[in-house]
């Protein structure tokens, strides 16, 4: 009815809005995939059964028709994902405030960073809400969000990381550890660790390749770090500032010199124009 799609459209036009609340968006989703993939599917079905069995004798369509509702339902059901995902990547931009965090540090974390554990918490209630979705829509907010963290994360680290510390970078390691271990265990969607994959990968590298030369070779490299980038992982390198001479590096971290870090990043640059 007219008053129907006026109220669809009106509820739509909030959403776009921001004048309701994700949950509410995330029912009104599962509502249309309700209606277009069970009771349109089945009034299809049944309308097709009665005029094969009122006219026996017509050569039965090859194909049931299409309800025109089944159409505009999926499509605004996909609207409405739309809006779920843009509202968890806005969400999560306001807690990974990655210019608030200590990447210079020379003192050790026994915690994670604040924001990751708000982070968790976050996807813990977004994910809950998304219980009932389709499998694929669920799993595929579930990516999305780890996506948008990866891509937030390297953004940072390209354009507006000033400097960091070994110790520093030990500090986000352990954070990107919660965010690991919620996407492994509570998360469980195909895919959604190795969404981090790149930022674990350069983490280590930094971190536990005792001599960083090593990673000049490419075989070795790309053998045990084969998800690193080799112009992030510049950018990043570029970043590296050494700790203090009256600083004492925490045990089972290295002391990379500047000199042995500008080597790399200078031979992993000459090797990319090469190639």
């Amino acid at each position: 009815s007219s008053s129907s799609s006026s109220s669809t459209s009106s509820s739509f036009h909030c959403c776009r809005l921001g004048k309701l609340p994700p949950s509410m968006v995330g029912q009104l989703l599962v509502n249309c995939h309700a209606l277009a993939d069970g009771a349109c599917s089945k009034f299809e079905e049944r309308a097709f059964r009665m005029v094969e069995k009122g006219y026996p004798r017509r050569t039965p369509p090859s194909a049931k028709a299409d309800m025109k509702a089944k159409s505009m339902l999926e499509g605004l059901k996909m609207k409405y994902y739309e809006i779920v995902l843009e509202g968890i990547g806005a969400r999560i931009d306001e807690l990974l405030v990655m210019s608030s965090e200590s990447w210079k540090s020379s003192k050790l974390e026994e915690n994670a960073w604040p924001a990751f554990n708000d982070l968790v918490f976050l996807l813990e209630g977004s994910f809950a809400s998304l219980t009932f979705l389709p499998t694929g829509l669920r799993e595929g907010a579930h990516l999305h969000a780890f996506n948008h963290i990866s891509l937030s994360i390297r953004g940072y680290w390209r354009k507006d990381l000033r400097g960091f510390t070994v110790v520093g970078l030990a500090n986000f390691g352990k954070s990107l550890k919660i965010l690991e271990d919620f996407a492994r265990t509570l998360s469980n969607v195909p895919g959604a660790v190795e969404t981090l994959g790149d930022l674990r990968q350069i983490t280590d590298l930094i971190l536990k390749e005792s001599n960083i030369t090593d990673v000049i070779d490419r075989k070795y490299r790309e053998s045990a770090y084969s998800r690193v980038q080799t112009d992030l992982l510049c950018d990043v390198l570029s970043k590296y500032q050494s700790l203090s001479i009256f600083t004492r590096t925490p045990a089972g971290l290295p002391k990379h010199s500047k000199r042995d870090v500008e080597a790399v990043i200078k031979a992993l640059r000459e090797g990319s124009r090469i190639d």
